[in-house]
């Protein structure tokens, strides 16, 4: 179910009315062309990684980190290379697609408008647990400001996951060097 909400002020007023679909669709629509994200996963309450990166058109580049190890990765239509800390690009013979965060949120089975304030919209959203390897079904909570998303989280019995969105700001990705 998606829903519309209407939001009241402190002095109990009707304000404005958010439909929670059309926020949705219209702020994942706003990082259509790409945009740069960090996550960060906890499992038990310590952090077990975090990933930043950014995703341009059908290209992405992400660092992942977890304990002391650190792992490049840049996936491009071209081809894909790799890079552990300290380490040179290596080109890897398989070439896959690209995981987009922002992917698995466009078709919650219901959406609901929390609140709506100066600071923002938050909604909580509900997807099937197939989407984010999980065999119980998932409340995200999800946060836009300016009609934009910028931060989804969500918790599983043992592990939380949190993820910011921000636009591009120029950012390009570009296939490393590796002749040399």
């Amino acid at each position: 179910m998606i829903s519309s909400t209407v939001v009241t002020s402190d002095d109990g007023e009707s304000t404005e009315t958010v439909d929670a679909g059309a926020l949705l669709s219209s702020a994942l629509a706003l990082y259509g062309d790409g945009y740069q994200f960090i996550s960060v996963a906890e499992v038990q309450g310590s952090e077990a990684a975090e990933i930043t990166g950014v995703i341009v058109g059908q290209s992405a580049q992400m660092t992942v980190s977890s304990g002391d190890a650190t792992v490049s990765y840049i996936i491009t239509p071209a081809g894909s290379w790799i890079q552990t800390e300290g380490g040179e690009w290596q080109q890897v013979d398989s070439v896959r697609t690209i995981e987009r965060p922002l992917g698995d949120l466009v078709a919650p089975t219901s959406i609901t408008i929390v609140s709506s304030d100066d600071e923002g919209t938050k909604a909580l959203a509900v997807y099937s647990g197939a989407a984010f390897n999980s065999a119980d079904t998932i409340e995200m909570a999800l946060r836009f400001v300016d009609g934009r998303l910028v931060s989804a989280s969500y918790k599983t019995d043992e592990a939380s996951v949190t993820t910011t969105f921000s636009p591009l700001d120029g950012a390009v990705i570009e296939a490393p060097d590796t002749s040399v």
